[in-house]
């Protein structure tokens, strides 16, 4: 009996031992990228993306997908790689649309600037 008893919780442990490694895997994935979504996320272009392009930017960068940076993803398991590449698209995705956002908003209130205080001073010249 109690062999038997050993052997189903031996058992069980094998079963719940690997979902346990997983969701250490996936919240060491959703640690990193927090990390790395900072660092690698070209901000500045995508700022200038939304300011020349306006609203077009914003739907190009809406619909590009961001290259993950290939160096941290080596010798991870594929759960850690999954996981990585999801959310890191998902934040730096977030992060540029932001920005570009912002860029957008920018020149619009430039173009509204101009067209308000500068353009009606050149037609009361003439």
């Amino acid at each position: 009996m109690a062999f038997q008893l050993c052997a189903l919780m031996l058992a069980l442990l094998m079963l719940v031992v690997p979902v346990f490694a997983q969701v250490a895997e996936k919240q060491k994935g959703r640690a990193d990228v927090e990390r790395d979504a900072k660092e690698y996320g070209s901000l500045p272009a995508s700022g200038a993306m939304g300011f020349a392009c306006g609203c077009l930017g914003i739907a190009y960068i809406y619909f590009a997908t961001p290259d993950i940076p290939v160096g941290v993803l080596l010798g991870k398991s594929p759960t850690y790689v999954e996981t990585y590449t999801r959310i890191y698209r998902y934040h730096v995705n977030r992060r540029r649309l932001q920005v570009a956002a912002v860029g957008c908003g920018i020149a619009g209130a430039m173009i509204s600037a101009y067209w308000l205080f500068v353009a009606p001073n050149f037609t009361d010249t003439y």
